[in-house]
């Protein structure tokens, strides 16, 4: 990573205390957009400080699709922020900062709505096992958890005023919720893995539910997200053989 530092500075000497703040907030760990960030600042679009704030942003909400608008035609346009940020000029720095906000704040307004409608007190435990561009799975650890990242699904565990939850805790079971960063609109969007902290367990709690609650097979998630999932399933299964059994 250094020797990506030290080209981008010998690029751009005149801006080399700003793209060490950049590169001190690049979000990929390993400077991948140092480079279009260095662009930028030197075209004079942007501070370093608003560049790392998009960038953030950007690596963020990568894929995501912007909150819909109608165009002058009535028709409904659906745009996406793209996976690739140097697909973006340096004059499109404004442009992507405003939509990049637009789908920060669009976030935060769906935070409080959950916060509202769940009425969560406390914190939302959860860990992310896995991340890329498009798939992210997270360790559910507590209710608020399940209710939080669960919402819009069928899932009996994601209601809170139920006890469902614990139900299944009760039965040393763990979650672990996979969610497209760019829905589809599919049932796969969101599933939910049940394990049991007891590997080989024949009490009927592990499984798989879509987001319409149909319980389907891990090969049907490998359909659904590809080759990778088996990596994904060694990480979770560890995960779950870990994690402290239920004190119930």
């Amino acid at each position: 990573m250094s020797s990506r530092l030290d080209s981008v500075l010998q690029k751009h000497p005149d801006h080399a205390e700003g793209i060490r703040l950049i590169a001190a907030r690049d979000p990929s760990k390993n400077l991948k957009y140092l480079d279009w960030s260095a662009k930028v600042l030197a075209s004079g679009q942007a501070l370093a400080p608003e560049i790392a704030d998009v960038v953030e942003l950007f690596h963020e909400f990568k894929g995501h699709a912007l909150p819909s608008k109608r165009g002058k035609d009535g028709r409904v346009h659906l745009e996406r922020i793209a996976h690739d940020l140097y697909t973006y000029r340096a004059q499109d720095f404004a442009n992507l900062r405003d939509n990049l906000r637009r789908l920060k704040r669009t976030k935060n307004k769906k935070l409080r709505e959950r916060e509202r409608l769940y009425r969560l007190d406390g914190p939302v435990e959860a860990d992310v096992v896995y991340d890329s561009d498009d798939l992210v799975v997270r360790h559910i650890k507590n209710k608020n958890a399940s209710a939080h990242y669960g919402l819009s699904t069928k899932w009996c565990i994601a209601m809170n005023r139920e006890r469902y939850f614990e139900d299944y805790e009760t039965q040393n079971a763990t979650f672990f919720f996979f969610e497209r960063k760019a829905p589809i609109k599919n049932e796969y969007d969101k599933v939910a893995l049940v394990l049991s902290r007891e590997r080989g367990a024949a009490d009927g709690t592990e499984g798989a539910y879509t987001a319409l609650d149909n319980r389907v097979g891990l090969l049907d998630l490998a359909n659904a997200y590809g080759a990778r999932v088996f990596d994904i399933f060694r990480v979770v299964y560890e995960r779950s053989l870990a994690h402290p059994p239920s004190a119930a």
